[in-house]
């Protein structure tokens, strides 16, 4: 015989010559473990009882942990960071490439007040017409989703795993209010006017937050020296970050942005998306981070890539 040792001592069997009549013929009782040996010895030779006991004292070969990885996706629902505000989905596809953030969002559309409106400019303009609905929560996902996508990628500086990115897609989709993050309550509101759109923090003992907007969101409102999208800010909210125009207030990321870039977020009214412009600035994927890190499992993913091993130099002879 030949083969493995482990396969030999798996085939060597001994049998009794057939009995008397056609009673079947019994196996022996199990052979003690020298004898084992020595019928392998015997059958395969010295090569593969040296190989067998070898195996057994180095037990299974180690598990490559890599591979192992590539093998998986990795998924929370209704993720909480840990700066108090945010909830979404996050799923992470080694193969791919992609960190999905998902906010599901459940869409109430309520009439505004009649005088506030110029009956004359539009009949019954405090009423949401069925278009306009329609027209407001498709331009908000697809908006939203799109400001907030192919903002992030994360490099892993895992020895051996630089070559794993995660980059981030946000997605803004409609859901039902069973398991939907953020219930959106939309207002009419004259082109002309503003209000103030807020975000609720989700409550820890209840799934789904709140947002109250409205129907001006969407498009761009002076603020000073700066103009925002204040749907887009908002926004930033439900991803988990808070407000960096107070500066009397501690923002909300402000503890992940120091332990991250070795600073702190900037307290004033600038023209950066959480304060009154539209500039998302690198530290707003602290929270995308931060989930990345926990579902995989893996804490040596960065914002930045590692730099690669320097070749060592070929060696001259000495002359």
């Amino acid at each position: 015989m030949g083969g493995d040792g482990w396969d030999v001592v798996a085939m060597v069997r001994e049998r009794l010559p057939g009995s008397v009549g056609n009673a079947p013929a019994r196996p022996a009782p199990p052979p003690a473990a020298a004898e084992r040996l020595l019928q392998l010895q015997r059958s395969a030779g010295n090569a593969a009882v040296a190989r067998a006991l070898l195996a057994r004292q180095a037990g299974p070969p180690p598990r490559d942990e890599k591979k192992y990885f590539m093998a998986w996706e990795y998924v929370s629902r209704s993720w909480r960071p840990s700066t108090g505000f945010g909830n979404f989905d996050v799923c992470y596809s080694p193969k791919t490439g992609v960190l999905a953030i998902t906010v599901k969002c459940k869409f109430w559309f309520r009439d505004g007040k009649p005088e506030d409106f110029d009956e004359e400019d539009e009949p019954r303009g405090w009423e949401w017409k069925p278009a306009e609905l329609l027209k407001w929560k498709a331009d908000f996902m697809r908006r939203v989703s799109a400001k907030w996508s192919d903002q992030f990628t994360f490099h892993c500086t895992r020895d051996g795993w630089e070559d794993l990115q995660a980059a981030v897609k946000v997605h803004f989709v409609e859901s039902e209010e069973k398991d939907s993050h953020y219930e959106l309550q939309v207002t009419k509101i004259p082109e002309a006017e503003t209000r103030r759109s807020r975000v609720r923090k989700p409550k820890h003992n209840k799934r789904r937050a709140k947002a109250f907007l409205d129907s001006g969101d969407l498009a761009q409102e002076e603020k000073g020296d700066y103009s925002q999208t204040v749907a887009f800010h908002e926004a930033g909210h439900m991803l988990g970050l808070g407000d960096e125009y107070n500066k009397d207030v501690e923002p909300a990321h402000e503890k992940l942005v120091r332990a991250e870039f070795g600073h702190g977020v900037p307290r004033h009214r600038d023209g950066r998306l959480m304060s009154q412009g539209d500039l998302i600035g690198p530290e707003y994927g602290v929270t995308f981070l931060e989930a990345l890190r926990m579902i995989t499992g893996v804490p040596e993913w960065s914002f930045d890539a590692k730099r690669p091993k320097q070749a060592p130099l070929p060696q001259v002879a000495a002359a």
